[in-house]
């Protein structure tokens, strides 16, 4: 199983560059988003849900 693993993605640091998770994606079969994606609980989970994590043909 191949994991893909982040954390710390501040992703409400700099809000004049936009944050997108690189691509193309690693290979994974699992992606883990861990701690301090940004402050508030409804902003990460909008962050989450507004990128597509799931690998094309799978």
């Amino acid at each position: 199983m191949k994991l893909w693993v982040l954390s710390d993605l501040h992703i409400d640091v700099n809000r004049r560059a936009p944050f997108d998770l690189p691509n193309p994606r690693p290979a994974h079969d699992v992606v883990i988003i861990a701690g301090d994606i940004c402050q508030g609980l409804a902003e990460g989970v909008r962050f989450i849900t507004s990128q597509s994590l799931e690998t094309p043909g799978q």
